[in-house]
């Protein structure tokens, strides 16, 4: 059987016993039965027989010898399996006295006899109820939750909040707009980390380019090296409806103090020196 509620089939053997299950209650419990294999619907039909017969006359007579073994076997496999795990008893001390239960006496007996079937039953319906439902599965209809895996945008804004985070003394410089086409309405910033040799672009509004075409590339211009050979830091693309974009920067060479960024447009795959016919975006510090 596969996702039954072990309460609700419960309840539903109760109801099948006390008169109470109605027409809808009937159809699903036949329901759960016909779904069950053999060995559950057997125990599920046991503990109603068992549940019914709690509620006849007291003066009924003994359980039918067939119940009564079913019962008792199902009764012996339930606690026969809890039993055998449980941990043995330590040895008695040989010089102790062995602990002898009396039989019980006429008295007794005749007591026992006379016991309610209401009290004996009860007893029967507790083993094939605890039996029934240790045929049940567990329930597994609810599903495990997924955590969906984060995008390469993702960790690429994290890096650059996390850089910020640990160098509270950075501060990223804004892009400036030149009047190339591409540049209009284009914005962002960039940070960089000498102790680290990490940095990260933010633009926004930059014209997306077809790669196939053109590329954007990023140029560094460090204080003590020739400003005719910047630091190549990498090509990127801006895709087709993506406002804002987060790129890396990948420098070769180490960067100890940038004077300059610049950000033009060169064929695909970039370029050794730029011939900078086209700057669309330039950001550098601030002289003081």
């Amino acid at each position: 059987m596969t996702g039954t509620n072990p309460q609700y089939l419960q309840e539903l053997i109760a109801d099948q016993a006390t008169g109470d299950l109605d027409r809808a209650g009937r159809i699903a419990f036949e329901g759960l039965l016909t779904q069950q294999g053999s060995g559950e619907a057997e125990a599920a039909e046991l503990a109603v027989a068992a549940a019914m017969l709690c509620f006849e006359d007291e003066t009924a007579a003994e359980l039918p010898n067939e119940l009564r073994d079913a019962l008792v076997a199902d009764a012996d496999l339930f606690f026969g399996q809890a039993t055998d795990e449980r941990p043995a008893a330590p040895p008695r001390d040989a010089t102790e006295p062995a602990s002898v239960t009396p039989f019980p006496g006429p008295e007794e007996r005749e007591r026992r006899r006379g016991l309610s079937p209401m009290v004996a039953v009860t007893g029967w319906l507790v083993a094939a109820v605890l039996a029934a439902i240790a045929f049940l599965p567990e329930d597994r209809t609810t599903e495990p939750v997924v955590t969906p895996e984060p995008t390469t945008e993702q960790i690429v804004a994290t890096s650059r909040e996390d850089l910020l985070r640990s160098r509270p003394s950075l501060t990223p410089l804004p892009w400036s707009a030149t009047e190339d086409d591409a540049a209009k309405g284009a914005s962002g910033d960039v940070v960089w980390s000498a102790d680290d040799q990490t940095g990260f672009m933010r633009i926004r509004g930059l014209a997306a380019n077809d790669p196939s075409q053109v590329q954007y590339q990023l140029w560094i211009f460090d204080k003590d090296r020739d400003e005719r050979y910047p630091i190549d830091g990498g090509v990127f693309d801006v895709p087709a409806g993506q406002d804002e974009v987060i790129i890396p920067i990948r420098a070769p060479l180490d960067v100890l103090d940038p004077q300059l960024y610049a950000i033009t447009v060169e064929r695909p795959g970039g370029v050794v020196v730029s011939a900078r016919e086209r700057i669309v975006l330039v950001a550098k510090p601030s002289s003081g």
